[in-house]
């Protein structure tokens, strides 16, 4: 299994066992800007 997968894998993980969407929050209130960012040239790819 490549690295990529691995890591993939390990975060559906993460998102499966947040149950309460404390890691997601927390992710958002971090690093919102750095994903609005990506989330906005990925629109230009």
């Amino acid at each position: 299994m490549l690295e990529g997968e691995k890591f993939n894998r390990y975060l559906a993980r993460l998102v499966e066992l947040d149950a309460s969407q404390q890691l997601y929050d927390l992710v958002w209130q971090r690093y919102s800007g750095a994903i609005r960012v990506l989330l906005d040239h990925a629109e230009l790819v």
